[in-house]
């Protein structure tokens, strides 16, 4: 009866958990993900949001030596709970943090079929409060784990470990302990000893304070955070970017923040060490480009500060266009428009994205094409620049010259670099009579970074 009545309780209170955190998502009808170790905690997350919903088990594979043993003690959780299990298979360092990394990645690739979710506890929450305290963190390390990031959602944070675990025994769940949660050489195994020694001591629960201390701090954090939007954080899908007059020029809070959400979106899992974000700090003040953690090289272009991570950037260049008679012809970003008229234009040039030819040059192909070295550009005056050039002076960023479009002509070569300048061929005159109108335009290339 005893045990009947435990198995009571804790179903109702993790159920209960997993029902407040998935039912307060108005208009959220995305399925349910939820990462499964093998072990106890994630056991019965699984379980519990079986109860009250359709779900998929997904397990990370992280291929360390006792990795097999528990990818089948997740199969055989998935089984008994009645759900689909998905296996991901990683490569990962032996640490914690490239482990962790490791999965947040795979979580992120399945983001787009289901809201994930996954088991961690407040004891999960305090272990992580004081390891960011011991390297110095500051509000945002304080409040641990967040309760939810994009497609993660951890309803679990205010239950004890040892609570999950009680309940999959009691389930019968068959869950194992992973033997890296007993290795001491894990950070994570010495602050659970820890945590559970300084609770002996001190004769009461010490982890519900360092939860409660956490959410208080998530709150401000959050507060904060929403102030730090207005210093704007863009991508173009690789590169990072932060406009540098509002972050300089920030209370160092918020600079913080944006500087944080900006490396969360360059790594896509973590948001940088506080050194890390000092080093932005002094880029954006005037230093010289550097490489902080992950290999991720920061430096300024104009008035942005840019953060690359190598790993991520892929410059795919267009291919090659020819002209073939009016119309729009895309390249890349950028939308070109050509059209031969008899009719002379109303207005000529009004900008270096808009230009008119004596329509004498399109005898022959005409192709547009990414510039090369090798281009020049006719001058009014005499003689010749160089493309690259050209792009320099206009203030063209170095990384964005080698895909810039270019206009050539067969008969007599490089005619326009779009919204730069044009070459001194095919000019209007009043014996011409016809005229070749282009007009060019670009995409934005930047869209806004938002928690």
């Amino acid at each position: 009866m005893a045990r009947s009545r435990r198995l009571s309780e804790l179903a109702d209170l993790v159920i209960g958990a997993a029902a407040a955190a998935l039912g307060d998502r108005p208009g959220d009808d995305r399925p349910l993900i939820v990462a499964t170790s093998g072990g106890a905690d994630s056991a019965s997350a699984l379980w519990a949001c079986a109860q009250i919903a359709d779900v998929t088990a997904l397990h990370v594979d992280h291929g360390w030596p006792y990795s097999q043993v528990l990818a089948g003690a997740a199969d055989a959780v998935a089984g008994q709970v009645g759900v689909p299990l998905i296996e991901e298979q990683i490569e990962v360092g032996a640490s914690e943090s490239s482990a962790r990394s490791g999965r947040y990645r795979v979580f992120e690739r399945h983001v787009g079929d289901g809201l994930i979710v996954t088991g961690h506890t407040a004891d999960d929450l305090a272990e992580t409060v004081l390891a960011n305290l011991a390297r110095g963190a500051g509000l945002h390390g304080q409040q641990g784990i967040p309760f939810e990031r994009p497609g993660v959602i951890r309803p679990f944070l205010a239950i004890r470990r040892d609570q999950l675990r009680e309940l999959a025994a009691l389930l019968g769940l068959r869950a194992i302990d992973d033997r890296a949660n007993f290795d001491p050489s894990y950070t994570g195994v010495r602050l659970r000893s820890m945590l559970r020694g300084w609770e002996e001591a001190a004769g009461r629960e010490i982890v519900p304070a360092i939860a409660r201390g956490a959410r208080l701090a998530a709150e401000e954090s959050k507060f904060v955070d929403e102030r730090s939007l207005s210093i704007e954080v863009r991508t173009d899908g690789s590169v990072v970017a932060i406009d540098i007059p509002r972050l300089v020029t920030a209370p160092l809070p918020l600079a913080r923040k944006a500087i944080r959400r900006a490396l969360r979106q360059t790594d896509g899992v973590y948001a940088g060490t506080s050194e890390d974000v000092e080093s932005v700090l002094r880029v954006a003040g005037g230093g010289p480009s550097a490489h902080i953690g992950g290999g991720i090289l920061v430096r300024r272009v104009e008035n942005r500060l840019e953060l690359v991570d190598p790993r991520r950037v892929v410059q795919v260049l267009p291919e090659p266009i020819q002209i073939e008679g009016d119309g729009v012809y895309r390249f890349g970003r950028w939308s070109v428009t050509f059209e031969v008229s008899s009719t002379r234009p109303v207005t000529l040039a009004a900008s270096r994205r808009n230009e008119v030819f004596d329509s004498s040059v399109a005898n022959g192909t005409m192709v547009l094409r990414t510039v090369s070295p090798d281009d020049r550009l006719v001058l009014r005056s005499q003689g010749s620049k160089s493309a690259l050039d050209a792009l320099a002076e206009h203030r063209v960023a170095e990384s964005e010259r080698s895909g810039w479009p270019i206009l050539v002509s067969s008969n007599h070569g490089p005619l326009w670099l779009p919204d730069v300048r044009r070459s001194a061929l095919g000019w209007v005159t009043e014996a011409t009579e016809r005229y070749l109108v282009a007009s060019a335009s670009q995409e934005e290339r930047w869209t806004p970074v938002e928690y």
